[in-house]
């Protein structure tokens, strides 16, 4: 346990896609990093009065996906009206009424966790301080707000976030983590046209960075997550395996066979990705992703892949719960892996939604219960 508390803090140093370790475990994809995730403790993540899990403290905002890299936490939020109308009824319970609110923008928190000595031991807690605006809706094709962030750390220190908005998929960089972003470009890296998946409009960016292999980006457009690849990680181009079908094909069209009780899927989207060198050396890339359930709730799955493109579906949930989505991995030198992802909850009344933090293997614990 003391090998995990001490080096929780190297974690922070993670983005939406890096390079880690993980444990070999048995399987092709059943490895550390598949699951069962189970949501930490409020004595877990470091945060004060906080419920259970939660990893940034957001009152008053309506709170959506999120992700950490270099210490900062980015998340997608807006402020929830006076007077906000009746929610609309045919949102599905976990959905927030973004009409209920005044445009979403991107958050960033420092690490607010408990960091010191417990018992004799260095504990980092990896909870997030609340967090200020760093980045709002500007240009025309943002359409009024911008929401989905995936911060990478580049390998000279600088932040890159990508992010989505009402017309597609844009970037913004900062010389730190912490420091000022500046959009790059006047327009989305990634735009909605019939080339990138039915005509829709690409969200959810979870960004892969394989150094001399080049960058991928998987994205949803309503039909399935896809995936696009880059030499620079700024020019895209999505990856053909077959025009009619998502590009990840037939895992997302092709969900495993139910048992005689369970809930049959609907179609996942709001990807997340990490990459991870097995002890052996073999990479494995693997894809979180959220799926809608015809009961009404939404769950977390993944999938894994050597080449990045072609995935093999893990058949068991990785996460249930509180209608968790919007998963975002972040790899543990120790062989654990930190999932941030949505969650339900209220707040007045009404769905606004939090960021909780869980982890796999399920038996790891962060710190004693006091």
């Amino acid at each position: 346990m003391t090998r995990l508390r001490t080096s929780l803090a190297l974690l922070l140093l993670l983005g939406c896609g890096t390079l880690g370790t993980e444990t070999d475990f048995p399987g092709a994809i059943t490895t550390s990093g598949v699951g069962p995730f189970r949501q930490l403790e409020r004595y877990e993540t470091g945060i004060p009065r906080a419920p259970a899990g939660q990893a940034v403290d957001a009152h008053a905002l309506f709170v959506d996906s999120g992700a950490a890299a270099g210490g900062q936490l980015f998340y997608a939020a807006a402020e929830i009206l006076a007077d906000p109308p009746e929610r609309d009824a045919t949102l599905p319970s976990y959905a927030i009424d973004w009409a209920q609110a005044d445009g979403r923008g991107i958050y960033r928190a420092a690490s607010g966790g408990f960091s010191g000595t417990l018992a004799g031991e260095s504990v980092s807690l990896p909870g997030f301080a609340p967090g200020e605006r760093v980045l709002s809706a500007e240009q025309s094709w943002e359409g009024g707000e911008v929401f989905d962030p995936c911060p990478v750390m580049l390998a000279d220190g600088r932040l890159r976030l990508y992010y989505a908005a009402a017309f597609g998929i844009g970037v913004a960089e900062a010389s730190a983590p912490d420091a000022a972003l500046t959009r790059v470009g006047d327009g989305p890296i990634l735009a909605p046209d019939a080339s990138i998946g039915a005509g829709g409009t690409p969200r959810s960016p979870a960004v892969v960075d394989l150094g001399s292999e080049g960058v991928l980006l998987y994205y949803d457009v309503g039909d399935g997550v896809r995936v696009a690849r880059s030499e620079d990680g700024l020019s895209f181009t999505p990856v053909d395996t077959d025009p009619s079908t998502p590009a990840i094909d037939p895992i997302y069209t092709t969900p495993p066979e139910p048992g005689p009780d369970a809930p049959t899927e609907g179609i996942p989207s709001m990807p997340g990705a990490t990459a991870a060198i097995t002890p052996t050396g073999r990479r494995v890339i693997r894809l979180y992703f959220e799926v809608p359930e015809d009961d009404g709730t939404r769950i977390v799955s993944v999938s894994a892949s050597s080449d990045g493109v072609l995935f093999e579906r893990y058949g068991a949930a990785s996460f249930k719960g509180d209608d968790p989505g919007a998963p975002r991995p972040w790899l543990h030198d120790d062989g654990a892996t930190l999932l941030v992802s949505h969650i339900t909850r209220q707040q007045g009344g009404l769905e606004a939604g939090a960021l909780v933090l869980a982890i796999t293997p399920a038996n790891r614990h962060l710190a004693d219960e006091p």
